[in-house]
Protein backbone atom coordinates (compact mmCIF):
# COMPACT_ATOMS: atom_id res chain seq x y z
CA UNK A 1 0.00 0.00 0.00
CA UNK A 2 1.34 3.43 -0.89
CA UNK A 3 0.30 6.41 1.24
CA UNK A 4 1.19 9.82 -0.20
CA UNK A 5 1.00 13.00 1.86
CA UNK A 6 1.68 16.52 0.59
CA UNK A 7 1.94 18.12 4.00
CA UNK A 8 1.82 21.91 3.83
CA UNK A 9 1.29 22.37 7.59
CA UNK A 10 3.94 20.04 9.01
CA UNK A 11 1.19 18.31 11.03
CA UNK A 12 -0.56 16.14 8.43
CA UNK A 13 -1.83 12.67 9.26
CA UNK A 14 -2.86 9.85 6.97
CA UNK A 15 -4.04 6.40 7.99
CA UNK A 16 -5.89 3.27 6.98
CA UNK A 17 -8.27 1.38 9.22
CA UNK A 18 -9.76 -2.07 9.18
CA UNK A 19 -12.74 -3.20 11.27
CA UNK A 20 -12.74 -6.62 12.97
CA UNK A 21 -15.87 -8.25 14.41
CA UNK A 22 -15.51 -9.20 18.09
CA UNK A 23 -17.72 -10.22 21.00
CA UNK A 24 -18.74 -7.30 23.25
CA UNK A 25 -17.42 -7.28 26.81
CA UNK A 26 -14.28 -9.31 26.15
CA UNK A 27 -10.57 -8.56 26.40
CA UNK A 28 -8.50 -9.11 23.28
CA UNK A 29 -4.82 -9.34 22.49
CA UNK A 30 -4.06 -7.93 19.05
CA UNK A 31 -0.81 -9.02 17.43
CA UNK A 32 0.15 -6.86 14.46
CA UNK A 33 3.12 -7.27 12.16
CA UNK A 34 3.88 -5.36 8.97
CA UNK A 35 6.67 -3.98 6.82
CA UNK A 36 7.08 -0.19 6.60
CA UNK A 37 9.14 2.06 4.36
CA UNK A 38 9.29 5.75 3.53
CA UNK A 39 10.60 7.92 0.73
CA UNK A 40 12.69 9.62 3.43
CA UNK A 41 14.59 7.48 5.92
CA UNK A 42 15.05 10.33 8.42
CA UNK A 43 12.62 9.67 11.31
CA UNK A 44 12.46 13.35 12.28
CA UNK A 45 10.10 13.88 9.31
CA UNK A 46 7.34 11.54 10.56
CA UNK A 47 5.97 9.30 13.30
CA UNK A 48 4.34 5.95 12.65
CA UNK A 49 0.77 5.49 13.90
CA UNK A 50 -0.33 2.00 15.00
CA UNK A 51 -3.26 1.23 17.26
CA UNK A 52 -6.56 -0.49 17.94
CA UNK A 53 -9.73 1.36 18.93
CA UNK A 54 -13.32 0.60 19.98
CA UNK A 55 -14.70 3.12 17.49
CA UNK A 56 -13.29 4.37 14.21
CA UNK A 57 -11.03 7.42 14.61
CA UNK A 58 -12.89 10.37 13.11
CA UNK A 59 -10.23 13.02 13.63
CA UNK A 60 -6.48 13.08 13.86
CA UNK A 61 -6.76 13.82 17.60
CA UNK A 62 -8.45 10.45 18.08
CA UNK A 63 -5.15 8.83 17.07
CA UNK A 64 -2.90 10.53 19.64
CA UNK A 65 -2.56 7.39 21.80
CA UNK A 66 -1.21 5.45 18.79
CA UNK A 67 1.77 7.65 17.87
CA UNK A 68 5.05 5.75 17.94
CA UNK A 69 8.03 7.60 19.34
CA UNK A 70 10.93 5.71 17.77
CA UNK A 71 13.58 8.00 16.23
CA UNK A 72 15.51 5.10 14.68
CA UNK A 73 16.49 5.81 11.05
CA UNK A 74 14.77 3.51 8.59
CA UNK A 75 16.47 1.08 6.31
CA UNK A 76 14.77 0.34 3.00
CA UNK A 77 12.09 -1.74 4.77
CA UNK A 78 11.58 -2.09 8.51
CA UNK A 79 9.66 -4.87 10.23
CA UNK A 80 7.18 -3.45 12.77
CA UNK A 81 5.66 -5.70 15.42
CA UNK A 82 3.12 -4.78 18.11
CA UNK A 83 1.22 -6.53 20.89
CA UNK A 84 -1.82 -4.46 21.83
CA UNK A 85 -4.47 -5.13 24.48
CA UNK A 86 -8.02 -3.81 24.44
CA UNK A 87 -11.41 -4.58 25.98
CA UNK A 88 -14.31 -4.44 23.55
CA UNK A 89 -16.74 -3.19 26.25
CA UNK A 90 -20.08 -2.60 24.46
CA UNK A 91 -18.59 -2.59 20.98
CA UNK A 92 -18.90 -5.55 18.61
CA UNK A 93 -16.19 -4.10 16.36
CA UNK A 94 -12.55 -3.17 16.92
CA UNK A 95 -10.73 -0.90 14.48
CA UNK A 96 -7.08 -1.47 13.64
CA UNK A 97 -5.19 1.60 12.39
CA UNK A 98 -1.85 2.00 10.59
CA UNK A 99 -0.68 5.41 9.43
CA UNK A 100 1.76 8.29 9.60
CA UNK A 101 1.99 11.66 11.33
CA UNK A 102 4.14 14.03 9.28
CA UNK A 103 6.35 16.50 11.12
CA UNK A 104 7.82 18.45 8.18
CA UNK A 105 6.29 20.58 5.46
CA UNK A 106 7.06 18.40 2.47
CA UNK A 107 5.72 15.73 0.13
CA UNK A 108 6.48 12.19 1.26
CA UNK A 109 5.45 8.70 0.33
CA UNK A 110 5.03 5.86 2.82
CA UNK A 111 4.66 2.15 2.12
CA UNK A 112 2.98 -0.62 4.13
CA UNK A 113 3.26 -4.28 3.12
CA UNK A 114 2.83 -7.82 4.49
CA UNK A 115 0.27 -6.90 7.16
CA UNK A 116 -0.58 -9.77 9.52
CA UNK A 117 -3.19 -9.35 12.27
CA UNK A 118 -4.14 -11.87 14.94
CA UNK A 119 -6.93 -11.23 17.46
CA UNK A 120 -7.02 -13.53 20.48
CA UNK A 121 -9.73 -13.46 23.12
CA UNK A 122 -8.15 -13.37 26.57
Amino acid sequence: LKLALNDLSGKGKIWIERPFAVEPGNKYRVSLDYAFSSSNSNPRYFQIITGVFRSPPMTADDLSSAYEDDPTPLARWVHKSYELAIKSKKSSTLYLVIGVLATEQKYQEYFVDSVCVTLTKR
